[in-house]
């Protein structure tokens, strides 16, 4: 049966000090009164979490906040909202565009408008300048990770600035004054291989 505390007068006061391994008497009725009346409980000490338990703890903790980020940034992170962007939504075409990301984005917004581009030009995504729609299906994709709405929107203007200074044609027509951006394009679209040719 648990304790029953009363206490009454202008000051009461019931403080309890309690160590680490003590434990609250959760089942005890305190009936306190008086103009100032005060409660105060005080625990000293932590229970002792191994350096393996706390890094485990960490590390479920930034999972879900990538997860939650990346819901938020991509809203149905389903084939639906990727086939707004992407032409063809299969498996194999998943594969492919994750091995040209991983091999050639290298955190570069630039690269990412030259992989845009390629892919566009290999006929795998609807419109050749949805950047905004293209970075979220690759976040919805699990292909690249965004923290968060910032640094989504960076990439994007980043990816925009470096789109626009290249030619509307496809890659393959570029002149000598776009050689190296050619040349990561020709690349890419090696890496595709033969069943996403490319089709401008």
């Amino acid at each position: 049966m648990g304790r029953k505390i009363t206490m009454t007068g202008k000051n009461a006061q019931y403080i309890e000090h309690r160590g680490v391994n003590a434990t609250p008497d959760n089942d005890r009725e305190i009936c306190m009164e008086g103009d100032e009346a005060m409660y105060q409980e005080y625990a000293y000490g932590q229970a002792t979490q191994t350096q393996q338990e706390r890094n485990t703890t960490e590390d479920t903790i930034k999972e879900y906040q990538k997860e939650v980020a990346r819901k938020l940034l991509t809203g149905r992170a389903d084939s639906a909202s990727i086939g707004e962007c992407f032409r063809i939504t299969s498996e194999f075409v998943h594969q492919s565009v994750l091995a040209v990301v991983k091999d050639y984005y290298l955190g570069s917004a630039a690269n990412l408008a030259l992989i845009e581009i390629t892919l566009y030009d290999h006929h795998l995504l609807q419109k050749r300048n949805s950047h905004t729609a293209f970075v979220k299906s690759l976040v919805a994709w699990d292909i690249i990770c965004v923290a968060n709405e910032d640094e989504l929107k960076r990439i994007v203007r980043a990816t925009a600035d470096k789109h626009k200074r290249l030619p509307e044609v496809g890659y393959k027509e570029w002149s000598k004054d776009y050689t190296n951006e050619k040349v990561i394009c020709e690349n890419v679209g090696k890496k595709l291989g033969p069943t996403i040719p490319y089709s401008r």
